[in-house]
């Protein structure tokens, strides 16, 4: 956004993005696609900062996708239909990937935490009482 411009032209020209980002289907799924299998890069390197960010950037492309009626197959179709349906179904993959990694941290998180809980249970005991009192 040019900061020069007067408040009224800067929202004018801030509209007018919008509605070039927004009127190009084909674009938006590309961006779509790519933000997603980088939201599983992200995962897979246990960045999960980055990933927030993306998938709160996600959020916003899912809105556009919704605002411009380009959602799923019964959406106005304004690329070619075969590719469309290709990029859905890898979108789809991808996301089934994620699910998947998600699901693979929360294991070894609550493995992480149940280990540390054992560890400290143990810190609590008294050291007396570990003794062998026989003597």
């Amino acid at each position: 956004m040019d900061r020069n411009l007067p408040g009224a032209l800067q929202n004018e020209r801030v509209k007018a993005e919008e509605i070039k980002i927004a009127t190009d289907e084909k674009s938006i799924w590309n961006d779509y696609f790519f933000l997603t299998k980088q939201m599983l890069w992200a995962l897979r390197q246990k960045n999960m900062e980055l990933f927030s960010d993306m998938l709160v950037q996600r959020e916003g492309m899912q809105n556009r996708i919704e605002r411009g009626g380009w959602k799923g197959q019964g959406a106005k179709i304004g690329m070619e239909a075969t590719r469309k349906e290709d990029l859905l179904n890898q979108i789809a993959a991808t996301n089934e990937e994620i699910k998947h990694e998600l699901i693979l941290q929360m294991s070894e998180l609550k493995r992480q935490i149940d280990r540390f809980e054992a560890y400290h249970k143990i810190e609590m005991i008294e050291p007396t009482s570990l003794m062998d009192h026989r003597g």
